[in-house]
């Protein structure tokens, strides 16, 4: 079957071109004839500096085999058809030709094509022709082999303004949920394929079997998939980095999550070294008899700055062993070097609690041994958070590495700043975690994804799950590893890991790094006549004349008075 078309095309004027001047025009004829054969002018616009030129050619209209078996054909397009009239004659060529679409409309060129296309092909173009805001025949869209859809996107595709109105389409218009698309904006080609949403399985036992020759690749759990891509293994990457900082409130994970880490650095040669407040210290019983000698500081805040000043004190002599070889880094220096001196991590759960000074009652004397024990308690908080941190903003380099663990960290819960910052790898458990603890818990939390809310409404996928933000890694959804504490013993004991003979820090040791504020206070002093005969101190033992008792020894003395006071009282 023969049949008409007309192309159209645009050149430019030449500069001195006058319509007035016959011979111009005649110029004009001849450069279009040798520009483009076959062409003709057809108008000229002086205005707007162009000629309108067309060219009639003869076709055979040809029906030929589609993609998925359908058909399709060219029609002619009259002169003087705009882009806006396209409605009209979609309207028109489809009630001419039932089953078939209108799939290109070109005015300028003189034609527009015909294709026959099923039910749910018409409808997966005009969504994604309202997603781009574009008319339907300027998206072309064919079923895709295995489901979904094939589609060439409009030269107006920006991903920015339309990937997440695609999404949209293919997940809740012309898909379901877990249907994905994936773009290649070079080519302006997309695919809409079917997928189901990714999810977590009730645990994930720890990886027992993985390799331990990276000591930088510490185990945490397994990263979400999505988009066709499977569930993939998670690790927190210690390399370029001076540790990580994980929170989550209580019953979120943060307990199992840390004893995978200290069970993923012990099983990779680290030496280890835990610090919490007393009563949570049960928590970590498991693995005392694995931390580096006087690497347990749990039992008080003055073992737990001693244990954190000991490693500081490693740090600044492993300097000069970096010194020495000429080293930038522990990764730099030689083989047999590093297997004296393998890399330390410091495990500090409870942050919050380890820094957080109780009140201290200022109407009490200054010597009274109450304001003294809060001011002790005060000072060795304040030792500890001033070498914590400064363990990460100095001591890389030297192969210490910091893993902070707290519910919120946080300036009004006593973690400052200064420690978050040098910790990029950050971690919050929990699947229903707040904008404001996200705020606390990353550095750009506005590029960390949201737990998906089928997971957070799974009570089995929900359990262990969070969300890490990793140095050099994309911001990921995870559900953390899960063994017991005696899984991890009796895999510790099959290493053969090397045990501490003295785990515990030294009395010696906490004296050096924690001096006590009431030293000396009862050098040369009276004794309370309260505490031994011929003692002195009469009333509270300060309103006596000299001797009089000052110090702890007044100190004492007052709560003797107090206790027998009340004592009186009671009988």
């Amino acid at each position: 079957m023969n049949q008409s078309r007309i192309e159209r095309a645009v050149v430019p004027l030449p500069k001195s071109f006058n319509p007035e001047v016959h011979e111009h025009e005649q110029m004009l004829r001849a450069q279009i004839e040798k520009a483009k054969p076959g062409f003709e002018l057809e108008s000229i616009d002086v205005d707007r500096g162009i000629a309108h030129i067309s060219k009639q050619t003869t076709i055979t209209q040809v029906i030929t085999p589609g993609e998925r078996g359908g058909r399709t054909f060219e029609l002619n397009l009259p002169r003087g058809v705009k882009p806006a009239d396209g409605d009209k004659f979609a309207d028109k060529f489809e009630d001419a030709n039932p089953g078939f679409t209108m799939t290109t409309f070109e005015p300028f060129r003189g034609f527009a094509v015909m294709t026959k296309l099923n039910t749910e092909e018409v409808r997966a173009r005009a969504a994604i022709a309202g997603a781009l805001s574009v008319k339907p025949w300027d998206v072309q869209v064919t079923a895709r082999k295995g489901g979904g859809f094939k589609v060439n996107l409009p030269a107006s595709y920006v991903p920015s303004k339309h990937k997440t109105k695609l999404e949209e389409v293919a997940s809740v218009v012309i898909g379901k949920p877990g249907w994905y698309v994936k773009v290649n904006t070079r080519e302006l080609t997309a695919e809409v394929i079917p997928g189901e949403l990714p999810t977590f399985p009730a645990a994930y036992p720890y990886p027992f079997d993985a390799t331990t020759s990276d000591p930088f690749s510490i185990p945490i759990g397994m990263d979400l998939g999505g988009e066709g891509r499977p569930n993939t293994l998670l690790d927190i990457r210690l390399d370029g980095s001076a540790g990580a900082l994980l929170q989550g409130l209580a019953g979120s994970g943060k307990s199992i999550a840390v004893n995978a880490i200290v069970y993923g650095v012990l099983a990779r040669g680290h030496q280890l070294a835990i610090l919490d407040v007393p009563h949570k210290a049960v928590d970590f019983e498991w693995c005392k008899p694995w931390v580096r000698e006087h690497g347990w500081g749990c039992e008080s805040t003055a073992a737990a700055v001693a244990v954190a000043q000991l490693v500081y004190t490693e740090g600044r002599r492993r300097g000069e062993v970096l010194r020495k070889h000429g080293a930038q880094k522990w990764q730099d220096l030689p083989a047999s070097v590093r297997k004296d001196m393998p890399i330390i991590t410091l495990v500090a759960d409870e942050l919050t609690g380890l820094f957080a000074a109780d009140p201290i009652p200022k109407s009490l004397p200054k010597d009274h041994p109450v304001r003294l024990e809060a001011e002790q308690r005060a000072a060795e908080r304040d030792l500890l958070r001033a070498v914590i941190t400064k363990i990460p903003a100095e001591m890389r380099a030297a192969g210490i590495r910091l893993v902070l663990a707290t519910q919120q960290a946080q300036s009004n819960t006593g973690i400052p700043p200064s420690v978050k910052i040098n910790l990029p790898n950050r971690v919050l458990l929990g699947s229903q975690a707040t904008k404001q603890a996200r705020g606390h818990a990353f550095a750009n939390p506005d590029a960390v994804p949201w737990v998906p809310e089928w997971i957070a409404e799974d009570a089995k996928a929900a359990r262990g799950v969070g969300v890490a933000e990793f140095e050099g890694q994309a911001s990921t959804v995870f559900k953390g590893y899960y063994a017991s504490t005696d899984d991890y013993e009796r895999h510790l004991r099959r290493l053969g890991v090397r045990q501490a003979s003295n785990p515990e820090p030294t009395a010696a040791q906490i004296a050096e790094f924690v001096p006590r504020l009431d030293d000396g206070l009862e050098d040369d002093r009276p004794a309370s006549r309260l505490e031994a005969e011929g003692g002195w101190g009469a009333l509270d033992g300060r309103d006596t004349p000299e001797p009089r008792l000052r110090g702890a020894a007044a100190a004492a003395h007052a709560l003797r008075l107090d206790a027998d006071k009340v004592a009186a009282d009671r009988g």
